[in-house]
């Protein structure tokens, strides 16, 4: 049992793949060292659209508030980024860095990724904040209408009072492990709903189109398998990870990918 906890307790500390885990990776240096921001926006993100709120830094004397407001909607996808970062490269024209500006979205299942990945990019800090965080946050508030618009402002509130750590993007090998493992999810998913079909089907049309759909996903099942293997083996970090996590009995081979994509 010793020698077990000692091998987990290996890879824990010396994982390469999680910065917040070591605390020597220039990705935790990087967080104890930001610069404190002046500028704060709040997304409100949804599969299509998503709409922003930024706050900027009032220079008018007696100001009835440290921030103005300014708010735009934009497209999720590619254009719409580029729109927003044209915006807000317009918006801080006194030269304020990218470094001091401070994003805050909700993990909104996946719809964030794209976005929160192309603004770290772009140099801007981001944050993906628990939407429990936001809703507890907004009864604090006293917040009674709730509109895209609304959101977007309370969550750039939200970075400007709580500045939530930032969030720092996994690897582009390990991001692509976790699309291919939460894909053979899915056609595992299929794969057993279909089963359960042909257990309960009374038609030999409908029993053969059935069966057809099972083997498609079982080549399926075997072709992912195929490819997140070789994911793992191209990759030096993954494939030291995996040799880690192999030496741990109670953890299987079918476990190491997830474990791998997620940790």
């Amino acid at each position: 049992m010793e020698d077990n906890q000692s091998t987990a307790n290996n890879f824990l500390q010396h994982n390469p793949l999680d910065p917040h885990l070591d605390p020597a990776s220039p990705a935790s240096s990087n967080l104890c060292k930001q610069t404190m921001p002046s500028v704060f926006i709040g997304i409100d993100i949804a599969k299509a659209t998503f709409d922003v709120c930024v706050l900027l830094p009032n220079a008018k004397p007696k100001a009835a508030s440290p921030f103005k407001q300014r708010a735009k909607g934009f497209d999720n996808q590619s254009t719409g980024f580029e729109a927003l970062h044209t915006w807000l490269t317009h918006l801080l024209a006194d030269g304020t860095p990218l470094s001091q500006v401070h994003c805050a979205m909700e993990a909104t299942g996946i719809y964030w990724e794209a976005l929160a990945l192309e603004l770290g990019n772009k140099g801007y800090t981001v944050s993906v904040v628990n939407p429990s965080k936001i809703a507890s946050y907004g009864q604090v508030q006293l917040q009674r209408g709730k509109t895209d618009k609304q959101d977007a402002a309370l969550i750039a509130r939200y970075c400007q009072r709580e500045q939530p750590m930032a969030y720092v993007p996994a690897p582009k090998a390990q991001r692509e492990l976790l699309l291919l493992t939460r894909q053979y999810g899915h056609v595992q998913e299929a794969l057993v709903a279909h089963r359960l079909r042909l257990q309960t089907c009374q038609s030999v049309a409908v029993a053969e189109s059935i069966q057809t759909i099972i083997e498609c996903l079982q080549a399926q099942l075997k072709l992912m398998q195929q490819t997140i293997d070789a994911q793992i083996e191209q990759d030096p970090q993954l494939k030291q990870s995996a040799q880690l996590l192999k030496t741990i009995p109670a953890v299987g081979a079918k476990t190491i990918p997830s474990l791998l994509a997620y940790l």
